[in-house]
């Protein structure tokens, strides 16, 4: 039998998750917009999947978008918090690529300044480095909670706190990939304006994420 030692990149599915979605194809396989009775049932369906992710997340069903992964979600974070308008961005220096490729192109298509926040030695970003690098220009921060390469835990609630008062007008993203499931998420007490996770990251199917 293989040893399988890569779970910080991806998760084997449970077997009863796997049994549990097969059956869910099955049963719900209709567009759940559509008011025929299989589109009905399947609108129900999504509709409980949202409201116990919510619960989970201690936010609001309404808050929650199912999105085709983390990358995605994080993406739509990114490029629909920030805008058009030029405004200045801050993100981690550890930052997942793809947080960082959306920076880049708000710096590129919208003309944003792009400012990174420096880690410590553990590559956690500090209270006095985040202090350093926001001013109220910034529109918008990202700061993962936990880190996909060394698992260096962030401590996002207080740098949210830090944020709204050095940058009223920023709007806060997480990365919450490789936190969800392992540490505890709770988006109110966090304080943040976006949170991003992944199923495949907790021994889910793939193309499954949210925001």
């Amino acid at each position: 039998m293989a040893i399988y030692l890569d779970n910080a990149a991806t998760t084997p599915m449970d077997p009863a998750i796997i049994a549990g979605l097969a059956d869910r194809q099955a049963r719900w396989f209709a567009n759940p917009a559509s008011t025929h009775p299989l589109g009905r049932e399947a609108g129900k369906a999504l509709e409980r999947a949202r409201a116990r992710l919510a619960a989970q997340l201690g936010g609001q069903p309404d808050q929650v978008v199912f999105t085709g992964g983390g990358t995605e979600a994080l993406g739509l974070a990114m490029l629909g918090l920030g805008g058009r308008s030029p405004g200045r961005v801050a993100l981690s220096a550890v930052e997942h690529s793809c947080v960082r490729e959306a920076a880049h192109r708000l710096v590129e298509r919208f003309g944003w300044a792009l400012d990174v926040i420096p880690v410590d030695a553990e590559g956690r970003v500090t209270a006095q480095a985040l202090e350093q690098v926001l001013t109220p220009a910034h529109k918008l921060v990202a700061v993962m909670l936990a880190n996909n390469e060394v698992g260096t835990v962030n401590d996002v609630e207080a740098l949210a706190r830090l944020a709204r008062e050095r940058a009223p007008r920023a709007k806060f993203v997480v990365d919450a990939v490789q936190a969800f499931g392992k540490v505890p998420v709770d988006v109110g007490r966090l304080g943040v304006d976006a949170l991003a996770l992944t199923a495949h990251k907790i021994h889910g199917p793939k193309g499954i994420g949210a925001l």
